[in-house]
């Protein structure tokens, strides 16, 4: 049994929602971004869990799974209307994805990526539609956008109970405007500036319901250095946050030690409790489609787990510990990215159309599958153990 939460992070915690209701977080968070969930379902997938069929959202819930996260974008569709593919999450989904948690009592985290398609520290899209405008008039747009998304979502039942403010936010969001290219103090001037801008959206939609806990996030969980100089700008210009994001995949980001010094930094240095908010590692290195796997051989020799399902689920073991060992029990837990983005026939991580969206032309498919919680039929992996482990 986990022990209760410290002192100094029940009062954080209670100090950032003070004067809002908010819901109560579920801890140590053992969540799951299943943003591509209703787009599998649609081409016929189907998940089991030892003898058991059934969705996989109830599948996940029954062996530990106490949050959801889902991604936002924009406007993910061509000027035809084609869908860019990769789950194609416009609001619609999104709620539609929302409210089947709800109806399982899983709080969820909304992922806003201010991005018609994929956002992350190599690209950030600035919105089609908000091209060319000035500064302060991007600004104004981000915060009306916000506040409408999160209008429709409390009108929908679906209020988030987190809102991450952007993805992988590294190099910046809405380039050229927010782009950080240089790290130069202007840079970060201007990125602050239109975090505000969303931040102050957020909350304004927010008003006569719960407050969301809004989470900066970062990719490259293993880089201190990096992680330490961007929260420490973000908090020398005020920008309002309440709690550390970060990515770590370890055949990309470093080791886990790596990781646990740069959490261990943030803890003492930043003082907000922080969450592992993508992660993921294989269960083998099998490719089956033309897409290039993130996870191959490459990727096993350097993450330091064997690429089998008993290695992917001791390198969960291995997280949670690390996790568990952050200062002041302010390491709130993790989140698998995508753990149900198994191979279906007319699945891809973008579609001809999203492809030509981000100006390249690869074959169509799921660079993914082998870093799923479920193998290729569907069925459990032994990683899923790792979301009824308290510690």
């Amino acid at each position: 049994m986990r022990p209760p939460l410290s002192w100094p992070l029940l009062a954080m915690l209670g100090a950032l929602s003070a004067g809002a209701a908010q819901a109560p977080l579920n801890l140590p968070i053992r969540g799951a971004d299943v943003s591509t969930l209703a787009e599998l379902e649609r081409l016929g997938v189907h998940y089991q869990d030892g003898t058991r069929q059934g969705d996989l959202l109830t599948l996940m819930r029954e062996r530990g799974l106490n949050l959801v996260r889902l991604r936002l974008w924009v406007d993910p569709y061509s000027a035809k209307g084609e869908p860019f593919g990769g789950g194609s999450n416009d609001l619609e989904r999104v709620i539609a994805l929302a409210q089947r948690s709800r109806a399982l009592n899983l709080p969820w985290l909304l992922d806003v990526h201010y991005s018609d398609f994929w956002a992350d520290p190599g690209k950030q899209h600035t919105p089609r539609a908000w091209l060319g405008k000035s500064d302060a008039d991007l600004a104004a747009v981000l915060h009306d956008y916000s506040a409408t998304v999160m209008r429709r979502l409390r009108e929908a039942g679906v209020p988030p109970q987190m809102v991450q403010v952007g993805n992988e936010l590294n190099n910046g969001m809405l380039w050229p405007q927010g782009r950080l290219h240089r790290r130069k103090e202007a840079e970060f001037d201007r990125l602050a500036f239109l975090l505000k801008a969303a931040i102050a959206g957020i909350r304004s939609g927010s008003k006569g319901g719960i407050r969301p806990r809004l989470m900066l996030h970062l990719a490259e969980g293993g880089d201190e250095a990096q992680c330490l100089r961007w929260f420490k700008a973000m908090q020398a210009r005020d920008v309002p946050f309440d709690l550390v994001g970060l990515s770590f995949y370890p055949y990309w980001h470093g080791s886990l030690g790596d990781l646990s010094r740069t959490m261990n930094s943030l803890a003492t240095q930043i003082r907000r409790p922080l969450l592992v908010v993508e992660t993921a590692y294989g269960h083998d290195t099998v490719n089956q489609d033309g897409v290039r796997n993130a996870f191959g051989e490459q990727e096993a020799g350097r993450g330091g787990f064997a690429a089998t399902p008993e290695g992917q689920l001791a390198f969960l073991d291995a997280l949670r510990a690390a996790i568990a060992e952050v200062p002041d029990r302010l390491g709130l837990g993790f989140v698998y990215w995508e753990p149900g983005w198994i191979r279906v026939p007319g699945d891809s991580w973008a579609s001809h159309a999203g492809m030509a969206f981000l100006g390249i032309d690869e074959p169509l498919g799921n660079g993914w599958e082998n870093q799923a919680l479920f193998d290729r039929e569907g069925r459990g992996l032994p990683a899923l153990a790792a979301f009824a482990r308290t510690r």
